[in-house]
């Protein structure tokens, strides 16, 4: 079963590292949705935040540091999802990560589910076949870490994983 696939915490940091490991920053225009530069509060907001970054910069400190994070997925441009999603994934399965960015959490699963036809999700399908890799492993662990995130959680977990991403998983 996929259960039996599980990985330790360690190894799946090393597995979303290496497959996303010198990917392009997609640049500024391509930051948040909607006109560049961004106009409306919200969006300046998660611009000023990610804008110049590069993903392996964030780290669990930048997540915890401002709580207009927490909602940022929304406001992201595709191409920014798919760049930040190592460092969502490394965040998420850290070991100082709690429910503070929960909402980011659930966030990212939304996209990740191919039923909920996102745009995000569309450029997600762009992954290359290490990364489709690293993500599937990634829903697996967190499916199958029900203390730590819930069992709502890890059924939604479940689903996204079966809707795409099941066929890149190590058999």
């Amino acid at each position: 079963s996929v259960m039996d696939n599980l990985i330790s915490r360690e190894n799946l940091e090393h597995i979303i590292c290496s497959s996303f490991h010198g990917t392009s920053y997609p640049g500024n225009e391509y930051i948040v949705d909607g006109p560049f530069p961004p106009k409306m509060y919200d969006s300046e907001e998660i611009y000023n935040l990610y804008h110049g970054r590069l993903w392996e910069e964030l780290d669990d400190n930048f997540f915890f540091s401002h709580g207009a994070l927490q909602c940022s997925i929304n406001f992201l441009a595709p191409e920014a999802f798919v760049y930040y999603l190592p460092s969502f994934m490394k965040h998420i399965i850290s070991p100082d990560w709690n429910w503070t960015t929960g909402c980011l959490l659930e966030g990212m699963l939304y996209e990740l589910d191919k039923n909920n036809n996102s745009d995000k999700f569309s450029s997600a399908i762009k992954l290359s076949k290490d990364q489709s890799k690293a993500v599937a492993l990634f829903l697996i662990y967190i499916s199958s870490n029900h203390e730590e995130y819930g069992t709502e959680i890890s059924a939604i977990a479940m689903n996204a994983f079966h809707s795409y991403w099941a066929v890149f998983s190590p058999s």
